[in-house]
């Protein structure tokens, strides 16, 4: 339970990718990280409509041998990551592989279930075209966990 409050992303349906959470839910995975670059709505989440998009598409690929873990990046924040690997549209989804070679893979239409779930189509047949990531997945800005609230921190 403790765990879950200092790594939110373990329990949130389409966790947002970040310094902090990117070893649990991408980079040590054997997955492959299905990444929706998109610029947050209000609340600094993922817009709904989006996500509803992700968990139509999480739902059809959950079983056989689809390994995909799905995920969403802030592309506001996370500048350098989207540049590296060419993010341009609102959103944008990237395909990324990582292990002893880092790649990736964009989605060159607009979003939408069906085009996600096309991609992912692709993705499993191994019929899309990886770009390499010579220096592993690009940094994420750095992030401090977030105390939960009502505990005082302890003087040094």
């Amino acid at each position: 339970e403790e765990e879950a409050a200092k790594k939110p992303w373990l329990s949130e349906a389409v966790p947002e990718l970040t310094s902090l959470s990117a070893n649990d839910i991408c980079y040590q995975q054997e997955a492959v990280c299905i990444i929706l670059a998109a610029e947050p709505g209000a609340d600094g989440k993922l817009e709904k409509s989006q996500q509803d998009v992700v968990m139509q598409a999480k739902n059809k690929f959950s079983s056989g041998n689809a390994k995909f873990a799905y995920m969403w990046l802030n592309k506001n924040l996370e500048t350098g990551f989207a540049k590296a690997t060419n993010v341009e549209g609102n959103p944008t989804v990237l395909a990324l592989r990582t292990g002893k070679r880092t790649r990736y893979a964009r989605m060159e239409t607009d979003f939408s279930f069906d085009a996600l779930s096309g991609f992912l189509d692709r993705v499993l047949g191994g019929d899309v075209q990886y770009k390499p990531l010579k220096d592993g997945p690009p940094a994420l800005t750095e992030r401090q966990v977030e105390e939960p609230a009502g505990k005082d921190k302890k003087k040094k």
